[in-house]
């Protein structure tokens, strides 16, 4: 008996009276393979048996390479995301909120007037969303934040997307979206924002929001509290820390808002 090592298992070859038969066994996984079996008649003239064996057995190493590397692929299961992605050829990097917080996230808000709940039965494909019941008389906000990290969003700067679902108590409603990098490298929060608006209108339905990075731009503001006043400054990409609704004073005569699968794409165009 001839004994052919392969990943995953090893092809056996037993010699009979009238037939050469091989089996192939394998554990990909700690799982049997078998019943893969070809018969070659013992009356092939050798030399053409032996050029049929050169060509089998490589397929049949190719195959059992490939049933034992699938069988024991893990893939990462994210199906909010991929709802929330409205494309088939989206790949997600990471998110913000689906279903509860991301990485040990949690919220902010400004000022003690305004908050963000984690709101249950009223979804978008799931069971929670968020709600953002901003103060419309006041310069308002409310901030999701990447509790154990920051996200590096440089590489996916000029194809990225952010990506999430929206809909309003009233519909028309008025808000910004922002992302906000990490304080620890400068001291200060710097914030990119954008009006919804430019990228569809809030209505009483779900709506899917996206927008490119890349029109969120290189530089951003931060507040500074002794001048009482917003400072231009570079925005840091590689170290992206909160996805942020921002509402300006006097907009909206009320304002609540509900978002679900916060999402960055990496590349959708």
């Amino acid at each position: 008996m001839g004994i052919f090592p392969i990943t995953g298992g090893v092809i056996a070859m037993r010699s009979g009276m009238k037939r050469k038969e091989v089996t192939i066994t394998g554990t990909p996984d700690n799982e049997m393979t078998s019943g893969m079996v070809s018969r070659i008649p013992e009356a092939v003239h050798s030399r053409s048996r032996d050029r049929t064996l050169r060509r089998v057995v490589p397929v049949l190493y190719w195959l059992l390479l490939v049933s034992g590397t699938a069988y024991s692929l893990k893939l990462p299961f994210f199906d909010k995301n991929a709802e929330s992605s409205g494309s088939e050829n989206t790949e997600i990097f990471d998110w913000f909120f689906s279903e509860s917080y991301a990485h040990n996230g949690f919220q902010y808000t400004y000022p003690a007037s305004s908050s963000v709940t984690v709101a249950k039965g009223n979804a978008h494909g799931g069971r929670y969303a968020l709600q953002f019941d901003l103060d419309p008389d006041d310069y308002s906000g409310g901030s999701i934040c990447l509790g154990d990290r920051e996200y590096n969003l440089k590489p996916f700067f000029r194809k990225g997307t952010l990506q999430f679902w929206a809909k309003g108590a009233a519909g028309n409603e008025k808000a910004w979206v922002a992302l906000v990098d990490d304080e620890k490298s400068d001291g200060h929060k710097t914030v990119v924002r954008l009006e919804i608006d430019w990228f569809g209108p809030v209505t009483t339905e779900w709506t899917l929001f996206s927008i490119p990075l890349e029109k969120f731009g290189e530089r951003g503001v931060f507040w500074d509290a002794k001048e009482q006043r917003e400072v231009d400054d570079a925005f840091d990409w590689e170290r992206v820390a909160e996805f942020r609704i921002e509402v300006k004073k006097g907009d909206n005569s009320t304002f609540r808002l509900w978002v679900d699968g916060v999402v960055i794409v990496k590349s959708l165009r």
